[in-house]
């Protein structure tokens, strides 16, 4: 429904409703729809949390940006692996607000978006006395062939239309036909790029001792982790200068079709 109202904002009906579809019926975003795991209440977070990020930078209202903290907030309280969204998008704001000179939306932002992960955290050490940090190594390494393995499943997994659908490709099209426009809607494909990079590193620091092998991780947990991705990416898609313009047509074309000449009343 977020989704959904956000990009009718920005894009025609048709294109909405069509990239609405795509986002529902993600094949393997649908069928966790039937279980009860964290990924996909996850992926709504992010989604909220990024999509009323994009409305402040566009429209600068406060309003805006209570929603986006409390949904990042919301996420890193759902899983803590989630926190690479809440610096990602922190840190787009603070290039965003550096310009500006105006610090207090970066901070207040912050605050309700990295909040409850630093509280479960604490509660962790001195409740339960565990830490996530435990199920990573706390130090660089290089690894080629673990990072060898790990882009070659991701572009396995992101390649296939039984997982993801069309999405990927969708996104790879947009990115390629708006090359030349790519600094209009900068802070949200900033946003993406950067939350994925982190994503990835943090599976790259896993801890086989501490943790199940990175096979595994990236076979099931990673699999899981890019539904975070899923609305995003066909979010900007929909809102690239020339995504807008071919949906405009369309409509356009379909009124005459249906409805003659001129528009209906």
């Amino acid at each position: 429904i977020i989704f959904h109202q956000v990009l009718s904002r920005f894009l025609s009906p048709s294109g909405a409703a069509l990239l609405t579809f795509f986002l529902v019926f993600t094949p393997e975003m649908f069928a966790h729809a039937s279980l009860s795991l964290t990924n996909l209440p996850g992926a709504a977070f992010v989604c909220g949390g990024s999509l009323f990020l994009y409305l402040w930078w566009k429209e600068e209202k406060s309003s805006h940006l209570i929603i986006s903290g409390l949904m990042f907030g919301l996420n890193v309280w759902t899983r803590s692996d989630g926190i690479v969204f809440s610096v990602a998008a922190v840190f787009i704001m603070f290039l965003i607000t550096i310009r500006k000179k105006m610090y207090l939306p970066l901070i207040f932002h912050g605050l309700l978006s990295v909040l409850p992960f630093i509280v479960w955290q604490v509660y962790l050490k001195i409740v339960i006395h565990a830490a996530s940090i435990e199920r990573f190594r706390t130090y660089l390494f290089w690894d080629e062939e673990r990072f060898s393995y790990m882009v070659k499943t991701i572009y396995l997994l992101v390649t296939s239309t039984n997982l993801y659908g069309l999405s990927f490709y969708i996104f790879a099209i947009a990115l390629i036909a708006n090359i030349r426009y790519l600094k209009s809607n900068w802070p949200l494909l900033a946003t993406i790029l950067f939350s994925f990079l982190l994503y990835t590193f943090m599976f790259y620091q896993i801890d086989p001792e501490t943790q199940d092998s990175i096979q595994t991780m990236m076979t099931a947990s990673y699999k899981r982790g890019l539904f975070y991705f899923i609305p995003m990416i066909l979010f900007y898609s929909g809102i690239t200068p020339l995504s807008r313009k071919l949906f405009a047509v369309l409509d356009r074309e379909y009124n005459r079709f249906v409805y003659g000449e001129s528009s209906p009343s």
